[in-house]
């Protein structure tokens, strides 16, 4: 059931995780580094831009330090 919500609502799931995960719950040591990554981030969502905020959220992760700079792909 879970798998077909998000393949139906793709876009809303994608944009719910990245908002809550990274841009209310993230943690970082350079804030206005993250934060103008975080415009470039809402700009790719309007535009649905995903591979470009695939790219961007990436780097959030790599600034975030929950993650201590670890890979996760």
């Amino acid at each position: 059931m879970i798998e077909e919500y998000v393949n139906l609502n793709k876009n809303e799931v994608i944009e719910a995780c990245f908002f809550f995960n990274l841009r209310y719950d993230g943690v970082y040591a350079n804030q206005s580094k993250a934060d103008g990554l975080i415009g470039d981030a809402l700009i790719a969502i309007s535009n649905s831009d995903y591979e470009e905020l695939f790219g961007i959220v990436e780097k959030l992760y790599e600034l975030d330090e929950r993650t201590m700079g670890g890979d996760f792909s």
